[in-house]
């Protein structure tokens, strides 16, 4: 058997020693280059990643400038449709108050024009109704004249009247009297019973019953019709009063904001 000098022993020694040295090494420098690697993919996913949100952000940058400018085209339209509204209700109540102007006018023209129809015609119904009257009582007297004459002829010719022929015809005198010096009273005639009188057989006339209205005051019917024209056109003013109320208190809810939002606006 042969045997292994010490020096070779040592060279053996050194080189498993080498050799165990480089394989840890290689090891070390494969678990560095794997590291390494690693690293590098890790590199490489941050600079995807950031290129990646670089590309959000402007993505989500020119949707926000999109997005303001769709805001501001909205908000110069509402402001438009603002202005335009508050021009047509300013015109609207132009127009309403010109209605109520008119309005107010026709109405004092109205009220004058039956103020004075109500006057005359309350004028010219007394003046008829007057004429009418004083027509009636005129032939009423004519007719009790001639009656009373042929009772007088009858009187005359005739040889006694009984006591009842007198007092009729002392009464139908009083009555003319009373008639000529109160026209205005009711007058009512009483049919007689007797048989119609002429101047054959000289007997009293027959008289229908009729009854004669008192004639009207003129200054009454004209006073009652003034005062009903007044009541109306006092309605009247009061109704057109309360309009123009209602649309000042419209005008001070709805318009006075609109036009503070105008203001703000055109500071803007």
């Amino acid at each position: 058997m042969s045997t292994i000098s010490p020096a070779v022993e040592d060279k053996q020694y050194l080189i498993n020693k080498l050799t165990a040295q480089i394989e840890r090494l290689g090891n070390k420098n494969e678990r560095r280059l794997t590291k390494i690697v690693k690293i590098n993919e890790k590199l490489n996913d941050k600079r995807e990643s950031i290129s990646n949100s670089e590309d959000s952000v402007n993505v989500l940058s020119k949707k926000v400038t999109e997005k303001n400018q769709r805001d501001k085209e909205l908000f110069e339209k509402g402001l438009e449709r603002r202005n335009n509204r508050l021009s047509r209700s300013e015109k609207r109540l132009a127009d309403l108050t010109a209605r109520v102007e008119n309005y107010r006018i026709s109405i004092q023209e109205w009220t004058n024009k039956k103020i004075e129809s109500n006057r005359l015609r309350a004028e010219k119904r007394a003046t008829a109704v007057k004429s009418v009257t004083r027509d009636s009582i005129l032939e009423y007297i004519e007719k009790k004249e001639m009656y009373i004459s042929i009772l007088e002829k009858r009187n005359s010719q005739a040889d006694a009247l009984t006591i009842e022929k007198q007092n009729l015809i002392t009464k139908l005198k009083e009555e003319i009297e009373v008639l000529k010096n109160k026209p205005k009273t009711k007058i009512k005639l009483v049919k007689q019973e007797t048989e119609p009188v002429t101047e054959t057989n000289c007997e009293p006339e027959v008289q229908e019953e009729t009854e004669l209205e008192p004639e009207p005051e003129i200054e009454d019917v004209i006073e009652e019709n003034s005062e009903i024209a007044e009541t109306q056109a006092i309605a009247e003013e009061e109704k057109i009063e309360e309009i123009i109320s209602t649309i000042e208190q419209t005008k001070k809810q709805y318009f006075k904001p609109l036009q503070n939002l105008r203001n703000k606006a055109n500071k803007k």
